[in-house]
């Protein structure tokens, strides 16, 4: 066993240190009109190698401590690739990047990158472990994204349906359906995930790719459910690309993130056409304990952040309404001064400084397929002994970009 371990990690060191990624290209299509619009880049090791299979090479990668490298090799392969083939505009390349490997480039990408921002557009895939393992990280990466002038897409929608969750924060371009995924889920539970997708689209304008279209009738179930564009052995397989051909169609559009409003203290951003109410913790726990309950029946795909200031003030009630909500929504985290990391089992915990200004205010933010709101309550600052008398200014509001704002000045700060 371990001379099988030592041969994988001497594998995978020849393989890094010699550059021997193989890239193809699969080709992305308007789904009305067959024109290409795009294609995604796709990452393989040498052909002979027991690593040739994506996930065998990257599992590897992973396991000897090199994904970091692996995955900054296989971007610049990409990337080198598409501009010697001519992927130019209109025509996108989709580009796939693990989700650990939230970090800055290396220095030797420098160069590639530089010409990639001069000459292609890109569009990069997260999947759903990303969305959720690292959200503040996510989210600046995201902006840095943006910065290049590239757009983001949400890849797995269906194989990994909690990632409706986080639709409307991460603010994708592109929406990326599994559609053989789709149709071994039950019919309602499909159903609601594509009136959640098209919702998120209607709202952004962001267009859906259907991914693992093989037939013609794969390609109408596809258009009947929203998708703008395709993917799969239908239009074409993987393969080597030397010259794109000159492109036929538009560029696949992208979304123009609004900017989102200044988060130092949430209270303001609820209370700029509304006065703020007046109320102690004990009106503000049975407000929270509601909204929580209320999130927890907005369906499996929801996302709850709750700010609570200090462990100290999560009462058993709070705790138990808590825990029972982590186990019916995709993702809940739990942020506030002395929070370990499992505050409730299956929820996530964050501890903050004390001097955060989010120590001084108790949200619970929540964000379902089709509703969303958001308790902020500012802490009056009573004395601690004044317990459940403690007064606060509160507010609630059900505007999803209020709600999107406030979930994602809370979602900032889970690492």
């Amino acid at each position: 066993m371990a001379g099988a371990v030592a041969d994988v990690a001497h594998e995978l060191d020849l393989i890094l240190t010699d550059h021997s990624i193989s890239t193809s290209f699969q080709p992305i299509v308007d789904l009305l009109t067959g024109a290409v619009v795009g294609y995604e880049g796709l990452s393989r090791g040498p052909v002979e190698s027991s690593l040739h299979m994506p996930t065998e090479l990257f599992d590897a990668a992973r396991a000897n401590q090199r994904l970091n490298e692996l995955d900054w090799l296989c971007r610049v392969a990409v990337l080198e690739h598409a501009l010697a083939a001519g992927i130019h505009p209109p025509l996108t390349v989709f580009l796939n990047e693990e989700p650990d490997v939230l970090t800055a480039p290396p220095a030797t990408a420098g160069r590639v990158l530089a010409r990639a921002m001069g000459g292609l557009r890109v569009i990069v895939e997260l999947t759903e472990r990303a969305l959720f393992a690292q959200p503040g990280a996510l989210l600046r990466h995201v902006e840095t994204l943006r910065r290049y002038g590239w757009g983001v897409a949400v890849d797995d929608i269906g194989a990994h349906p909690h990632s409706l969750a986080m639709l409307s924060v991460i603010e994708p371009d592109v929406v990326k359906l599994d559609q053989p995924a789709l149709q071994q889920m039950p019919r309602t539970a499909s159903a609601a995930l594509v009136s959640g997708v098209q919702t998120y689209c209607r709202r952004s304008g962001a267009r859906v790719v259907a991914e693992g279209l093989e037939t013609d009738d794969d390609v109408d179930v596809a258009r009947a459910v929203g998708a703008h564009y395709g993917q799969g052995w239908r239009f074409g397989h993987p393969e080597w690309l030397s010259v794109a051909p000159a492109p036929t169609a538009g560029p696949i559009p992208m979304v123009a993130p609004r900017p989102h409003l200044p988060t130092r203290r949430l209270i303001r951003l609820l209370t700029r056409t509304e006065p703020a109410q007046h109320g102690d913790q004990a009106q503000v726990d049975r407000f929270s304990s509601y909204l929580i309950e209320h999130a927890a029946q907005m369906g499996p795909n929801t996302l709850v952040i709750v700010c609570v200031q200090n462990a100290g003030f999560i009462s058993a009630p709070i705790a138990s309404t808590l825990q029972r909500a982590a186990e019916q929504v995709a993702y809940l985290a739990v942020l506030g001064a002395g929070v370990g990391p499992q505050p409730v089992p299956r929820a996530r915990g964050c501890g903050l400084p004390g001097n955060d200004p989010l120590v001084s205010e108790w949200v619970v933010a929540a964000i379902g397929m089709q509703e969303s709101i958001a308790l902020v309550a500012s802490d009056c600052g009573d004395d601690f002994v004044a317990g459940s008398h403690r007064g606060y200014d509160y507010a609630v509001t059900y505007d999803p970009r209020l709600v999107t704002d406030v979930a994602r000045a809370l979602l900032s700060r889970v690492t």
